[in-house]
């Protein structure tokens, strides 16, 4: 990360893009964060009385962070924001379809321009970033380009290891590595592992369910290698949180076939939506609600729980 020492930003426009093939160009102007949310605009790799014209990055959960530039701070400055990205809604495939366009709303109203089922082809530029180019022709120009477009597990070095690979090490419920006669565990962004309670395997990329899963992980070897303890399922229910300008974002479990406000309505600053699937219901989003997340979540556990022991009930 660049240095902590404030800068005097001058900007007037700033956008944020959805990388295409980012690892093929080598500008000066591009930066490559998976986590920009911890960034302020203080702390923006650019140099004293720079001008920005265009920031840029994704809109999925690593990247539209980036976007709050636009915000207090931001405006601050005088940065204008444009999101780019190949999906209908920012966040589309995290939040959901019911969700995800009260979150475009909210980016709208802080001046955040987005273009949204636009795909990149590429990036202009001599030596420095200075324009993203679009399938529809459209050029944006910017002076700095951030590129947030997730990632992949990296598992490249464990193709002879006769582990069983696909999309990340694949794991039974114990995070068991299958293919290792249970002497090799995984845990964190590279684990995809079979959820005992939602029946269905997950790859999970955020630093809570890591520390949960590698907890679980190291006594499951632990115990299976002769020491103290039993092995235990790993069911923690995924976990993830966001912070959009006043919108505190928390979400425990799955989205599911159908979502329902369970309080509030579209519109409000503050309100609670369940996901339910084949009956059982799987997850819920909870918007400014903090102090619903606990009983949620034992109440999601609790109905899963209930499903898997008597499944003709579900």
């Amino acid at each position: 990360m660049p240095a902590e020492r404030p800068l005097s930003v001058q900007a007037r426009r700033a956008a944020c893009t959805y990388g295409a093939a980012a690892d093929h160009y080598n500008l000066a102007a591009l930066n490559f964060w998976d986590r920009f949310g911890t960034a302020t605009v203080s702390r923006l790799p650019l140099t004293a009385g720079h001008t920005v014209l265009d920031l840029c990055c994704g809109a999925g959960a690593s990247a539209i962070p980036a976007a709050r530039v636009a915000g207090p701070e931001g405006r601050v400055l005088g940065i204008d924001v444009t999101v780019i990205d190949v999906f209908s809604q920012p966040m589309l495939r995290i939040l959901g379809p019911d969700v995800a366009p009260l979150l475009a709303d909210l980016h709208r109203e802080h001046g955040v321009r987005l273009l949204l089922d636009q795909q990149v082809l590429g990036l202009r530029g001599q030596g420095t970033a200075d324009g993203v180019l679009l399938e529809s022709g459209e050029v944006v120009n910017c002076d700095l380009v951030v590129i947030a477009i997730g990632a992949f597990p990296e598992t490249r070095w464990l193709e002879n290891s006769g582990l069983e690979l696909a999309d990340g090490v694949v794991c039974d419920h114990e995070c068991f590595a299958l293919g290792a006669a249970r002497r090799v565990v995984a845990a964190g962004d590279v684990a995809r592992w079979h959820h005992r309670l939602l029946g269905e395997t997950l790859r999970v990329e955020h630093w809570t369910n890591a520390v949960t899963q590698g907890q679980t992980a190291g006594r499951n070897l632990v115990a299976e290698l002769g020491g103290a303890g039993e092995t235990a399922s790993y069911d923690a229910l995924p976990y993830f949180w966001t912070d959009q300008y006043d919108w505190k974002v928390q979400f425990i479990g799955t989205l599911g076939e159908h979502a329902q406000f369970e309080e509030g309505e579209p519109g409000d600053r503050g309100f609670v939506v369940s996901y339910t699937s084949e009956g059982r219901l799987v997850g819920a989003l909870f918007a400014n609600r903090p102090s619903r997340l606990a009983a949620w979540r034992k109440r999601i556990t609790e109905n899963l729980v209930e499903s898997l022991e008597n499944p003709a009930h579900s």
